[in-house]
C-alpha cells in the first residue's frame, strides 16, 4: 500500500482504539465537520502538516507508523517530550496535573519502570481529552476539594471500563467522569506496585493500557 492508503488506514485504528465517535476525531484534531474524518478513512482525503502534528502529539504514535514506513507505534522520544509538557495543563480549578501525579510519575527515570510505553501513551492522551472536555464545558472542570482526592482517594477499577465505546457515553459530563476516572486509575492504581522484603514499592510489570492501537490492530486483522 502506498503512504496515503496505510495513514488512512492507521488513522482509523487510532479512532477506533481510543473509542473516540467521528464527531469527537472532528472536535479534537479542529475540523469543522466530521465528514472530514469519514473521508480521511476511505483514503479520499489527504490531511494537513498541523493536522499530522496533532495526531502525532496527542495519540503520541511515530510518524513513520503512521504513513508505514515501520511497524513501530510510539515515539518514545515524543511520549518523553510530551510528559513534560503535560505537566502544566490545568486538570482541575486551581490545580495543574504535575500536583496530582505519583511521585512514581514524577521522576522521569521510575516513569519509566513503574509504566509501560503504552500507559504513558494513554496518560498524555487523557490529560489533553479531559482538559478538551473541560475547555468545551467549563462546569465539567473538578472543584478543588475533587482535585486534591484525586490523588488522595483511588477509585475502585472496573474491568467494564476497558475499550468501552465512547458512543455510550450520553453526556459529556459521563464521558469527563470515565476520562477521569480512567486517568486516576492508571495512575495510581495499587496494581502497579508491590512491596518487596523491605517494604518499598517495586513495579509489578502489570500492564494496565487501556486504549491498545496494537490490539485494534489485531481485532481488525480477523475480521478481514
Amino acid at each position: 500500500m502506498n503512504p496515503k492508503d496505510v495513514f488512512a488506514e492507521n488513522f482509523k485504528v487510532i479512532r477506533l482504539a481510543h473509542g473516540l465517535t467521528m464527531n469527537d476525531m472532528a472536535l479534537l484534531l479542529g475540523f469543522k465537520q466530521n465528514s472530514a474524518i469519514a473521508q480521511i478513512e476511505k483514503g479520499k482525503r489527504g490531511t494537513s502538516i498541523d493536522i499530522l502534528v496533532g495526531i502525532t502529539s496527542l495519540f503520541c504514535v511515530s510518524l513513520d507508523w503512521l504513513l508505514g514506513f515501520n511497524n513501530n507505534i510510539y515515539n518514545i522520544a515524543l511520549i518523553e517530550r510530551q510528559e513534560l509538557l503535560i505537566f502544566s495543563v490545568p486538570i482541575g480549578r486551581g490545580h495543574l496535573f504535575f500536583e496530582l501525579v505519583p511521585e512514581e510519575y514524577k521522576d522521569a527515570n521510575k516513569r519509566a519502570k513503574f509504566y509501560s510505553i503504552k500507559e504513558r501513551a494513554n496518560i498524555i492522551y487523557l490529560v489533553y481529552y479531559a482538559n478538551f472536555l473541560s475547555r468545551i464545558a467549563p462546569e465539567l472542570q473538578l472543584s478543588q476539594e475533587d482535585s486534591k482526592s484525586f490523588i488522595i482517594k483511588g477509585y475502585q477499577f472496573f474491568e467494564s471500563l476497558r475499550n468501552i465505546n465512547r458512543r455510550q457515553f450520553k453526556t459529556r459530563e459521563s464521558e469527563y467522569e470515565f476520562v477521569i476516572t480512567s486517568l486516576n486509575e492508571l495512575l495510581n492504581s495499587p496494581e502497579h506496585f508491590i512491596e518487596n522484603d523491605n517494604n518499598e514499592r517495586i513495579p509489578s510489570g502489570k500492564d494496565l493500557c487501556m486504549f491498545d492501537i496494537e490490539k485494534q490492530i489485531q481485532n481488525l486483522n480477523r475480521t478481514y
